[in-house]
């Protein structure tokens, strides 16, 4: 039924604010004419209502995975707390390799 630049563009504006940082200017330009461009295509009203039911339904498997979360917690905290545990230790690996490609970049130099 949609064109996957159409799906993209929907996903670029829920996206955006995680990759602001990752992605040059021209990219975000390019995203931003796509889906404007879609936009006018199949019609203001279509692109709304269909950008409004993604973002909704985007929003509801947030909040069930939280809730899931929130219920593990509560009837199983050893589990709990080995995921809390796991996701540290990935941050942890996460900034670990940050400072060491910011000692490399300042060794380049």
């Amino acid at each position: 039924m949609f064109t996957a630049l159409f799906l993209l563009a929907i996903c670029w504006n829920f996206l955006k604010p995680c990759l602001l940082f990752w992605f040059p200017d021209e990219v975000k330009q390019l995203a931003g004419g796509v889906r404007d461009k879609l936009c006018d295509l199949i019609g203001v009203e279509k692109f709304v209502e269909v950008y409004n039911s993604v973002r909704k339904s985007l929003k509801e498997k947030r909040e069930s995975r939280k809730q899931s979360a929130k219920i593990i917690a509560a009837v199983d905290p050893a589990r709990h707390a080995k995921r809390k545990l796991r996701t540290a230790a990935k941050h942890r690996e996460h900034k670990r390799r940050k400072i060491m490609a910011m000692k490399i970049g300042r060794w380049m130099r």
